[in-house]
């Protein structure tokens, strides 16, 4: 069991700031996020609809990096600035 961070818009449309979630670890940044598509819909609205960041103990990384068990993860839109 490992918890998630939820950030802004993501955080809105799941309605909490942390997902529990169940998964065998250690396991790929890009299982995690089609496990957790797959149970909160609304995030997979918001990956379909931008790119999702998504960062590892507080540093950007890719669907191929590796998430292991301690490990901080935090899922959150893109940034914009204006």
């Amino acid at each position: 069991m490992m918890n998630v961070l939820l950030f802004a818009s993501l955080r809105e449309a799941v309605g909490q700031e942390t997902l529990a979630v169940d998964i065998a670890l250690p396991c790929r940044v890009e299982a995690l996020k089609q496990h957790i598509a797959d149970q909160h819909p609304s995030i997979a609205t918001a990956q379909s609809n931008q790119a999702l960041l998504v960062a590892v103990n507080q540093m950007i990384v890719g669907n191929e990096h590796q998430v292991e068990e301690g490990d901080e993860v935090a899922f959150f839109p893109p940034v914009t600035g204006g």
